[in-house]
């Protein structure tokens, strides 16, 4: 690398002898290492070098609202209401005088936002199911649903244009701002 051979009085107020001469003394340093402590010692320029980074930091927020991601959910509901009609539990003289259900389910699956303006989505459902009626046959069903569902806008927030507006304002502002220090 280049370097640059700068002199320097070197003078320490401690253990500094007056019988030594104040003879300036060669250092030989480079020009990185000297940028790199003028950098460091500037205050207004490392308030500016944390644009750049801020203006990057939102540009990639701006592009992770098109990453995948995953999801799940579950719920439990479990009734025990008092019957208002035979036909809930049973007509026999043994039918149960509450209607106990239970059911519960859980959904997990995978989403893509998309450039424009949908989302495609894939999910596993599985559900069970259980009542003390003597009209639910067979007791304790279960049940799986498979589901691929693509949404897509007609109006508003379609299109690609609309969707990567954004993203291009974002990398924009950060050029400008890497430009601006840049100069500085």
């Amino acid at each position: 690398g280049k370097t640059l051979m700068a002199a320097f009085l070197l003078h320490h107020s401690l253990g500094h002898d007056p019988r030594q001469s104040r003879k300036p003394k060669k250092v030989q340093v480079e020009i990185d290492e000297l940028l790199g402590r003028m950098l460091a010692s500037s205050n207004q320029l490392a308030a500016s070098s944390d644009i750049p980074m801020i203006r990057e930091a939102v540009v990639k927020e701006e592009e992770g609202r098109f990453s995948p991601y995953a999801f799940g959910e579950g719920n439990y509901k479990d009734t025990d209401t008092p019957r208002s009609s035979l036909l809930q539990t049973g007509t026999s003289s043994s039918s149960p005088t509450t209607l106990k259900e239970d059911e519960g389910s859980v959904e997990f699956g995978l989403g893509q936002p998309l450039i424009t303006g949908g989302e495609l989505r894939l999910s596993q459902r599985l559900g069970r199911r259980d009542s003390n009626s003597e009209f639910f046959v067979p007791k304790d069903q279960a049940d799986a649903k498979l589901r691929l569902e693509f949404k897509q806008p007609l109006l508003r927030g379609a299109g690609v244009e609309v969707n990567s507006a954004p993203m291009q304002l974002a990398r924009l502002e950060r050029d400008r701002s890497v430009a601006d220090f840049q100069r500085q």
